[in-house]
């Protein structure tokens, strides 16, 4: 069986809508930033005709690997080489990249539009596939953007479910004797 592709952490991001919006739907364009692979040195970190020597503490591998003892137990436990800060590779001043200084990666800013459908409500949860940070080793896929949805209160109606609440105040003889009240709609309908 094919072992699954690893995705980068999802980025998440809150959108505030008005009542009207969530239950007509609407579509919201968002600016985020993300890391991406640094075009300049295409994903290297180093300067072009330079090359980064391997880390000897990890031995390129960007991890050292430990044993723990627990419950009378030895477990291997492995924690990310703080002498090349987890890249497994060691680079001078001189042999960086001018643009991601090493890093392998520059924030880019992204348009992306998010289609809200109709019906919406607060808390709901909007997936974007692949449009989280690149991955820094290129090994994987870039993860999703995840925007929860929040509504504005609203000046008069309250949701409930799928209920609209309205409070109307009505004269005494009204609630006594009965009879109509007018009413404003959400889509400003006279009832």
């Amino acid at each position: 069986e094919p072992q699954p592709v690893p995705k980068t952490p999802a980025i998440r991001h809150s959108l505030q809508l008005s009542l009207e919006e969530l239950l007509s739907g609407t579509q919201r364009r968002l600016a985020l930033s993300r890391r991406v692979r640094c075009a300049e040195c295409s994903g290297s970190g180093t300067r072009a005709g330079r090359v980064a020597a391997q880390c000897e503490e990890c031995g390129g591998d960007g991890v050292l690997y430990e044993a723990s003892l627990g419950l009378g137990l030895l477990r291997p436990m492995q924690r990310p080489c703080t002498a090349c800060g987890g890249t497994g590779q060691l680079m001078e001043g001189r042999d960086k990249c001018r643009r991601c200084r090493g890093a392998k990666q520059v924030l880019s800013r992204t348009i992306v539009d998010v289609d809200v459908p109709p019906g919406a409500r607060a808390r709901d949860r909007i997936t974007v596939a692949g449009k989280s940070d690149e991955p820094a080793d290129g090994v994987g896929e870039p993860g999703d953007l995840v925007v929860t949805l929040a509504q504005r209160k609203h000046p008069r109606f309250r949701r409930v479910g799928d209920d609209l609440l309205l409070d109307v105040h009505i004269p005494l003889r009204t609630a006594l004797c009965g009879g109509s009240v007018r009413v404003v709609a959400l889509d400003g309908k006279r009832l």
